[in-house]
């Protein structure tokens, strides 16, 4: 079985990765949604 420290650093690494690509989503949606598509397709939610 690997150490907890193995287990904590890859669970640290995976949330910061899903973070990161959460912002970055989030932050390209609001302040360019015309490069992320047509209007008719940018999320009105």
């Amino acid at each position: 079985m690997m150490p907890m420290y193995w287990l904590l650093m890859m669970i640290t690494l995976l949330m910061f990765f899903l973070v990161t690509n959460a912002l970055l989503y989030f932050f390209s949606w609001n302040f360019t949604p015309r490069i992320m598509g047509t209007p008719n397709e940018t999320p009105q939610g």
